[in-house]
């Protein structure tokens, strides 16, 4: 079996073998979890206990309220994970990986893979139960929409004397997705199969969801929860400036 040996990968999968300091994923998603795995970076889970119930209104665009979600989300595990490393032998973490996907409707603005030009926004999260996932899927119906995620990386201090200090770095990944239009019973049929009632939108683009859009603008990983290429990205410029 083939495996990627990316340089910035390949740096803080070292750096935390020599120092017994784990790399977190703040996450249950199977399929970020199954991205960093393609991208072959240990890692550990532990997932967020973080209420997604941030009023988005709150927020002037999507990418605001998915990177405050990110971050409070690591944070989150940070806490955790510090109370447990006070009463115990267990090291601090290298660093925390954490995300929020969303999907948005833009009601007055065509979509745009520049999440701060969002002005007038709906954001769709998961659906409730089988009614509220038919609506949402039917509001998508023939549509475009934006799929936005924030991520933030949570670097904690390597000093001692820095014991409760961390670094956030984060960035938001935005991909228009163009949807066909629904028959009701294609709906239907999906609805039924259970498989987008775990995701941001109602919808697995990755997987029973694959034949829903007709096209994407952007990275395809993205609409599945992790936008890879500028994670690497940004790990990249994290070590190169000397914070890994």
């Amino acid at each position: 079996m083939s495996t990627l040996q990316l340089p910035c990968v390949q740096h803080l999968n070292s750096l935390s073998k020599s120092t017994g300091r784990p790399i977190v994923l703040a996450s249950a998603s199977p399929r970020r979890k199954d991205i960093l795995d393609k991208l072959n970076l240990s890692h550990k889970i532990i997932p967020s206990t973080f209420p997604e119930t941030l009023d988005h209104s709150a927020f002037g665009d999507a990418a605001a309220y998915a990177l405050t979600n990110a971050s409070e989300k690591a944070k989150d595990v940070y806490r955790t994970l510090s109370a447990s490393s006070g009463s115990s032998d267990e090291p601090r973490p290298l660093l925390i990986i954490s995300a929020d996907t969303v999907v948005v409707t833009l009601d007055t603005h065509p979509p745009t893979r520049s999440a701060s030009s969002q002005q007038t926004f709906t954001i769709l999260e998961k659906p409730r139960d089988a009614d509220h996932h038919r609506a949402m899927l039917k509001k998508l119906s023939g549509r475009s929409h934006a799929v936005v995620t924030g991520v933030t990386l949570l670097i904690p201090s390597n000093s001692p004397s820095g014991k409760d200090s961390f670094r956030l770095r984060s960035f938001q990944s935005t991909t228009v997705v163009h949807f066909a239009k629904l028959p009701d019973p294609w709906i239907d049929a999906y609805v039924e199969s259970g498989d987008g009632s775990d995701k941001a939108g109602g919808y697995g683009y990755q997987s029973l969801g694959l034949f829903l859009a007709t096209s994407i603008e952007g990275c395809a990983y993205n609409v599945a929860g992790f936008p890879a290429h500028d994670f690497v990205v940004k790990l990249d410029q994290i070590i190169k400036d000397g914070e890994l």
